[in-house]
This record gives C-alpha cells, sequence and structure tokens, in this order.
C-alpha cells in the first residue's frame, strides 16, 4: 500500500507531538504496557455462503501508552501491534497496526485546544466486518483521522466546542480485485457542539455538523471513471438525565438535510484526454436520526440498552440507512471473576434500487450478533479471558443464512504505569 498524503500528515503530527514534551516544559512521563496471547476457533471467518472450511488462529498482541503532563500541556499515545495467523484456509494471515495521539492546551481556566489523531492498518478480518459492512474475502486498508477543536465555556452551565474531522480510507488494490467496488474515501466534518448544564442531574445539547464525502471508485471497465459525492447537514437535540444516581437516560433527535452527486465518465481518447459525460444522478433528501440509551448500575454490574438510526456511505460509496439495538450487561461473581453479555441487531437498508443495480453487490440485509465472555482476573498484573461470538446474517436476493462461530481464549499481562 503506498503512503498518501493523510499518511504523511499524521506521521508529522505524530513528529510534532513528540517534540512538544522537552526538557524546557519539565514533562512528568509515564508509560504502561500490555502483552497478550489469543487462540481462536471460527467456523466461517469470513461470513460466507459457499462451503467453506473451519480455521484455528494464534494472535499476539502488545500495547504501548505513553503519557506526558506539564502545565499547562498534556499529551499522550498509544500503539497495538497484533500479528494473526491462521491454520485450515489460506489467505487470513494478517498483521495489524493501531496508533493514536491526543494532545491538550489550556489557553486558560475557559478555553483550551485539543488534538486527536489515528492510523489503523489491519484487515476486514478484524475491522471492517465489524463496522461499515462484512465482505467475503480479507481487504486490507489504511485509515487516518486527524481531529483538532477547541472548547470555551461560556459560564458555569455554557459550553462550546467547535472541532474539524479529517477521515481518510484507503484500501490496498491487490486485494481488491478486478471485479471489487469497494471504494477509497475521505471526508471532512465540521462540528458545532453546545451543552447546557441545567441542573446536576440533567444536560441538554446542540450538535451541528456538516460533511463532505467524496469516494473514487475503482474503474468498472476500461477508459470509465466514477466519481461520487455526498454532502451532509445534521442537526441534533439531545437531553441526559439521571433519574437517580444508578439509572441514567439519554435521548437524542434530529435531521439529516443530504445532497449526493455521482458523476461516470467514459474517456473517447485516452491519447487526447477527451472525456464524455455519460451520466450524472443527483439526489436531495432529508431523513431522521436517532440514538438513545438507558443504563441502570448495580453493585455487582450493570444493564444497558441503546438504539441509534441514521444514514451514511457504505463501504461501496452508496448511502445506506442503518438501524442498531443493543443490549448488554456485566455480572462479577467475586472481584477477580466477571462475566458480559451482549446482544446486536444490525438493519441495513440501501436508499433505493437504483443504488443496487449501479453495483450489483449492495443488497440489503440484516445481522445478528450475540457476544458473551468471561473473565477472571487471576493477579493484579494477569488475566484470562474466554470469549465467544455467534454471528448470523441473511441477504436480500441471496438464498440461505451464513453464520459463524468464534471461540476465543485469551492470557493477558499488565505492567503497571511507570513513571520515567
Amino acid at each position: 500500500m503506498n503512503p498518501t498524503l493523510p499518511t504523511v500528515m499524521f506521521g508529522l503530527s505524530l513528529l510534532a507531538f513528540a517534540l512538544i514534551p522537552c526538557p524546557v516544559f519539565a514533562f512528568d512521563w509515564s508509560y504502561e504496557a500490555d502483552l497478550d496471547f489469543s487462540g481462536e476457533y471460527n467456523t466461517n471467518i469470513l461470513l460466507s455462503p459457499l462451503p467453506h472450511q473451519d480455521v484455528w488462529g494464534t494472535l499476539l498482541g502488545a500495547n504501548l501508552d505513553v503519557s506526558a503532563k506539564s502545565e499547562p500541556w498534556t499529551a499522550g499515545g498509544s500503539i497495538r501491534i497484533l500479528d494473526a495467523r491462521y491454520f485450515g484456509q489460506q489467505g487470513l494471515d494478517t498483521t495489524n497496526l493501531f496508533a493514536h495521539l491526543n494532545g491538550q492546551y489550556d489557553i486558560s481556566e475557559r478555553a483550551r485546544l485539543k488534538f486527536e489523531g489515528k492510523y489503523v492498518l489491519d484487515s476486514s478480518l478484524s475491522g471492517l466486518s465489524e463496522g461499515q459492512g462484512l465482505v467475503a474475502r480479507r481487504l486490507r486498508r489504511s485509515l487516518v483521522e486527524i481531529i483538532p477543536s477547541w472548547a470555551y465555556s461560556l459560564s458555569e452551565r455554557w459550553i462550546l466546542e467547535l472541532s474539524y474531522k479529517f477521515n481518510d480510507l484507503s484500501y490496498d488494490q491487490a486485494d481488491l480485485g478486478a471485479s471489487s467496488r469497494v471504494v477509497d474515501s475521505n471526508a471532512h466534518t465540521g462540528i458545532m457542539d453546545l451543552s447546557y448544564n441545567l441542573s446536576e442531574t440533567t444536560s441538554l445539547n446542540t450538535n451541528l455538523q456538516f460533511i463532505s464525502y467524496t469516494a473514487d471508485p475503482p474503474k468498472v471497465r476500461e477508459m470509465s471513471a466514477v466519481s461520487i459525492r455526498h454532502k451532509f447537514v445534521n442537526a441534533v437535540l439531545g437531553v441526559d438525565h439521571d433519574i437517580d444516581p444508578t439509572l441514567q437516560i439519554g435521548l437524542s433527535a434530529g435531521g439529516q438535510f443530504i445532497q449526493s452527486d455521482r458523476n461516470t465518465i467514459v474517456v473517447s481518447d485516452q491519447a487526447l484526454s477527451l472525456g464524455v459525460l455519460t451520466g450524472r444522478n443527483e439526489d436531495l433528501r432529508t431523513e431522521y436520526v436517532v440514538d438513545a440509551y438507558i443504563k441502570k448500575e448495580f453493585e455487582i454490574g450493570y444493564l444497558r440498552a441503546e438504539f441509534a438510526r441514521g444514514i451514511a456511505p457504505s463501504i461501496f460509496g452508496d448511502l445506506q440507512k442503518k438501524n442498531r439495538i443493543s443490549l448488554m450487561g456485566r455480572y462479577s461473581f467475586l472481584e477477580e471473576l466477571s462475566a458480559g453479555l451482549r446482544f446486536d441487531y444490525f438493519e441495513f437498508r440501501n436508499r433505493n434500487s437504483a443504488d443496487i443495480e449501479i453495483s450489483g453487490n449492495r443488497i440489503n440485509r440484516d445481522v445478528y450478533r450475540i457476544d458473551a465472555d468471561l473473565l477472571w482476573n487471576w493477579t493484579e498484573a494477569l488475566s484470562l479471558q474466554a470469549a465467544y461470538r455467534y454471528i448470523h446474517q441473511t441477504r436480500e436476493r441471496i438464498p440461505g443464512v451464513q453464520f459463524g462461530h468464534r471461540i476465543f481464549l485469551t492470557l493477558r499481562y499488565h505492567w503497571d504505569k511507570t513513571s520515567i
């Protein structure tokens, strides 16, 4: 995968923040680390509807978190490397990298500047299948996010925050293949967040966003090009309320105004670079968004329920409605022993049949997922976790049900935070 401009920008940001904590500022440095080893058994790792084999895998991961503080600066960063090797099916081995960077500068008692950056180099086996869409083969991807922000306390109750988010997502062309419709994309987002503390138990929030999304799908045929543009204006009002010290509820609702534009160009003479606009599809629409939760805490655990609805680009660049219902909880049998259970239901719906006809593989689908785990903290440093996942997917116009079982056993060793 070739380096891109966003990757270079992220690297320069890392360098800049690495130079900030120099002896002149008298920073207090500290670090902590983890090392984990996992064994995995998976009956359908790619969720394929075709005949497939069970696989066994070994995963070795290492984490390092570094932080530095010196008034008025705070800086930190983390890096995780995960190496996965599988047996029983070829083309699944992967080495993933996750890097995160954050910093804060307190301008005054009321104002502060913040920076957050993220770089991810992974495959669909560990990242993509959990989020935007499920694919039937391994895809390497590179993700860069850069988020600077400024926050100001207008009063004891009012807080204003302005931020900008840059997101760049690209795929390894060698993994895509000639028939793939997966797109490279980038998005620019401007955000204004205004919050008001109505009381000690209730807060109100207003969130405004403008998003400009651009995607360039691979060529469908010789001498052709397609460009996809989406512009979003999101306006959301929210409230969070503590009914009592153990019961919290929250509701956010609003609208999305979306403008979409798809251009198709066929080059008639490559030598002269002559182009003819053969197709243009513009669309304006308004959608509603909802995000709600309720959480109940107990002395020995908690229960939480969530519902979310919205519309966003899929991995193919088209707009896709997504509804999610989540139920989760955790129970502590002992101080060292706890168990967790989670259920998720995802409903993915394409905007219209034209989107399906263009791609040929953007199909409505429903996904059910159950996660369960048992965690034993053997000592303060050493822990053992057993986890199970069942995932079930049905897709429109594709017969049969895709499902798989995954079993994990993870041994983790943690080094306590150490000052340098």
